[in-house]
């Protein structure tokens, strides 16, 4: 029907808001961990990956080397700077399983050793 159509449109736009927010946010996420914490890598995991519909309340998941003893200060800092929570994981913490399934299924967005990120 029309209707449907029409709610389908306005969900699929609603979504691409989002993600385009949700981006933005990436951006200054990854701008504060590299030029405040001189973070060494930087890996996006979770829903932010996928390429289907979001939804306002999905979060920025990041996985991070080189935090340490700043993680609860750098998680802070984002709060402040975003309004909302980031799921933050320092890499050193990682169970060795879960670690090597986000560095095979994760996308690296910060890397200290290319000059390109």
């Amino acid at each position: 029907t029309i209707a449907a159509q029409k709610n389908k449109f306005v969900r699929n736009r609603r979504s691409e808001k989002s993600r385009t927010i949700l981006l933005k946010k990436l951006e200054i996420a990854r701008r504060i961990l590299v030029d405040e914490y001189h973070v060494k890598n930087i890996i996006l995991f979770g829903f932010l990956l996928c390429e289907k519909k979001l939804h306002p309340l999905f979060d920025i998941d990041l996985i991070v080397e080189g935090l340490r003893e700043n993680y609860l200060k750098a998680g802070g800092r984002l709060i402040d700077a975003l309004g909302e929570c980031i799921n933050l994981k320092p890499i050193e913490m990682l169970d060795e399983d879960f670690k090597k399934h986000m560095l095979q299924y994760g996308e690296i967005i910060y890397s200290a050793g290319d000059k390109d990120c």
